[in-house]
């Protein structure tokens, strides 16, 4: 069956994956998809089942055996109009998406430091202006109510998926591995190969200074320039020429 589009509007957070609506900002979004589509939630909860996939469906009763079935006892079919109802269109666009990267045209937003930061201009972190709806909405929270047969608003907010700990973990992990090989190779590097190694480790060491206050999701990793080192391999007499390209 042939796909529909519909432009609606829906709201953001103030900010991405913050928790607050206060300055009450919206963005259009155009979804592209089915007019109809059957979407599975918890029987019990009424908690949105994204991972089930979804039907695409002609409208009506059209693929509703077929959904009731595949739903079993555990699950409940709902069926969506998202080409007639914007807020049935902003829940079928968090199974639809599409490319909002840079390479594809769409808008970013850029972060940079500001004046008066050692790095100040520096640009540390783009995204999505505005983010799509499934990187709005918390998909997985969403619930159905039953006792209204309406779906629950406001929809609940995307949630930052990374925490400080876990990233300070991913850094003392890639920092061990970058000092490890240091060590270890050391003799086989040149000059150039151990002042950049030294370098990184210097960065990811005062990571957490230069991004005081940052959002762990916006903090990126420099390049790991011992990652790709061959061990036991002499780069001052280089014999297989592996550093020509450089």
């Amino acid at each position: 069956m042939a796909n529909i589009t519909r432009t609606f509007t829906f709201n953001l957070p103030d900010e991405y994956t913050k928790q607050t609506s206060d300055l009450g900002l919206t963005a259009e979004w155009t979804y592209e998809g089915p007019a109809y589509m059957w979407v599975f939630v918890d029987a019990a909860t009424g908690e949105l089942l994204v991972s089930q996939s979804f039907i695409p469906s002609k409208g009506g009763d059209d693929k509703g055996e077929e959904a009731r079935t595949r739903a079993g006892l555990d699950e409940r079919a709902i069926l969506l109009a998202p080409g007639s109802n914007d807020l049935d269109a902003t829940i079928a666009s968090l199974y639809i998406g599409k490319d909002t990267g840079a390479s594809a045209g769409y808008p970013q937003k850029d972060y940079a430091f500001p004046a008066g930061h050692p790095n100040a201009g520096e640009v540390y972190y783009s995204r999505p202006d505005p983010q799509q709806p499934n990187h709005t909405y918390a998909a997985e929270e969403v619930i159905y109510s039953f006792d209204n047969d309406s779906w629950v608003t406001p929809l609940p907010w995307f949630k930052p998926w990374m925490t400080l700990e876990f990233h300070q973990s991913a850094r003392d992990t890639a920092l061990e591995g970058a000092k490890g090989r240091l060590e270890d190779y050391r003799g086989n590097m040149t000059a150039d190969q151990i002042t950049a190694a030294e370098a990184y480790i210097a960065e990811m060491e005062a990571i957490y200074t230069k991004y005081d206050g940052i959002d762990p999701h916006m903090i990126g990793f420099p390049t790991d320039p011992t990652a790709e080192l061959v061990e036991d391999y002499d780069y001052n007499e280089d014999p297989d020429g592996l550093l020509a390209g450089e």
